[in-house]
């Protein structure tokens, strides 16, 4: 995955929640291909140690996408941010790979993978609400983000009706 990063900082500066940072670095290693789920915790605390004053951090990322059943790829580019305590933002659209000279994957008989377009993506949130937005339309839908918080102090709930038979 590749990425640039602008983490910016000021003393005495507003603090992001910690989830926040969390999540940022989430999606910055998630392209890499971690090989032991248990190395995430680790670099997650060392990374938010490492970090306390950081008031925002913006990105920039390359999504590959491959479908061995289909034998298609398609390619993203995006941009991500966390501006401040729970507000920011995440998007990546289509880009032409073709015109940019990336490696097409080939199958088992050597036959190179269709390139297809992404569905653009754009959600933007603020507080406990996430917008997940179609610029193609002008449409957006609002989605209420649940803090750990609130899950922690909700009572124990029955199972799903499904599971009782």
């Amino acid at each position: 995955m590749d990425y640039h990063g602008l983490a910016t900082s000021s003393p005495g500066g507003l603090q992001m929640d910690l989830l926040y940072k969390a999540v940022v670095l989430l999606i910055l290693v998630a392209g890499n291909s971690l090989s032991a789920a248990d190395e995430v915790p680790e670099i997650v605390t060392k990374w938010l140690q490492e970090n306390e004053s950081v008031n925002s951090v913006r990105g920039r990322f390359t999504i590959i996408q491959y479908d061995d059943v289909f034998h298609t790829q398609s390619y993203g580019r995006g941009e991500f941010g966390v501006l401040g305590p729970k507000h920011g933002f995440y998007r990546y659209e289509s880009f032409d790979a073709e015109s940019e000279d990336f490696k097409r994957r080939r199958d088992d008989d050597g036959k190179e993978y269709t390139l297809v377009e992404r569905e653009p993506v754009h959600w933007r949130w603020s507080d406990d609400v996430l917008h997940d937005i179609n610029d193609t339309d002008q449409t957006y839908n609002i989605f209420q983000l649940a803090l750990l918080s609130d899950i922690a102090e909700r009572p124990p709930q029955p199972p799903p009706f499904w599971e009782q038979f």
